[in-house]
């Protein structure tokens, strides 16, 4: 992750997890949209990066306990969410 004090917002009643730098991609995605389940989304973002690993277990645990539809990511590909 490349900006520590960014923000992450969850918008319940459209589902939409505005993921700052946290789910982060690199190359040539922007406006592009690509489809994972949440599970396998929180693995992949850079939750485990953080400097404090306690910190970086809490955001996991944190974030396994919302129901997002999308994610719309600072950098990357932005993620419609299976299941």
């Amino acid at each position: 992750m490349h900006m520590w004090e960014g923000l992450l917002f969850f918008e319940k009643k459209r589902g939409i997890f505005f993921s700052s730098d946290l789910m982060f991609g690199m190359g040539e995605n922007h406006g592009q949209v690509i489809e994972s389940s949440w599970d396998a989304a929180v693995k992949s973002s850079g939750a485990d990066t953080l400097p404090n690993q306690e910190s970086g277990q809490k955001l996991s645990s944190d974030l396994s306990e919302i129901e997002p539809k999308f994610v719309a990511s600072g950098h990357g590909f932005c993620i419609t969410i299976l299941g």
